[in-house]
């Protein structure tokens, strides 16, 4: 999982959907479900694999699961990052536990991005990034980024959490919707638990230089 999510930042580095940057929520969303789709492939093929006693076929798919996985964990994280999602709730919050988290690679995360978008949902805009679909004149990747603790929009401190940084926030947000995807993956595919073991880990890629990692049972 870990590889595959630094892959993200590089082999697909120019593509929007794998970031959710440029406004690109539907590709983004379409992507998500792409990647899923593959979690599931790859599960019932350990799964044919194990019947058949083939326990190197299960490895094999194993493995492929856990690259579309990490894959999945990026733009999920990213979402948080990329977008003005914490702008548009955390300073209503009254607890950061009390924030909605999205889901995007469920068809209610999804419309639940919809109903954002309505409200004024955007990301940011990356010159380097294709396709782009903001607004012309939209905020750009570099004041909109919650990516490290020192962007324009990271550092902003929010009063009602206690001084918590809108970086500190989206952190949070994206390492406990991490663990939802997990959760529902583990659910979906228990193969996958079974042959992984009790712990899995994966980093939360908020800031390319500061990992924070997690672990979920």
């Amino acid at each position: 999982m870990r590889r595959a999510q630094y892959f993200q930042d590089t082999f697909h580095q120019f593509e929007s959907k794998a970031h959710f940057d440029n406004c690109d929520f539907d590709d983004a969303e379409s992507y998500l479900t792409e990647l899923m789709d593959g979690v599931r492939l790859h599960a019932e093929e350990a799964l044919a694999a194990k019947a058949k006693g083939d326990t190197a076929g299960v490895d094999v798919a194993v493995k492929a699961a856990f690259f579309s996985i990490g894959q999945a964990l990026h733009g999920t994280q990213d979402f948080y990052a990329h977008t003005n999602y914490v702008e548009l709730t955390a300073s209503k919050a009254s607890r950061i536990d009390s924030i909605e988290l999205i889901k995007p690679w469920t068809k209610s995360g999804r419309d639940r991005i919809a109903a954002l978008r309505a409200q004024g949902l955007i990301s940011g805009y990356v010159f380097w990034g294709v396709p782009q679909q903001c607004l012309s004149g939209g905020i750009s990747h570099a004041k909109l980024a919650k990516d490290s603790q020192d962007t324009d929009s990271g550092k902003i401190a929010l009063p009602n959490l206690q001084n918590l940084s809108q970086y500190k926030v989206a952190v949070f947000l994206a390492r406990e919707t991490s663990l939802k995807l997990l959760e529902d993956v583990y659910k979906k595919w228990p193969i996958l638990k079974e042959v992984s073991g009790e712990n899995a880990f994966f980093d939360v890629l908020i800031d390319r230089r500061s990992i924070e990692t997690s672990s979920r049972s």
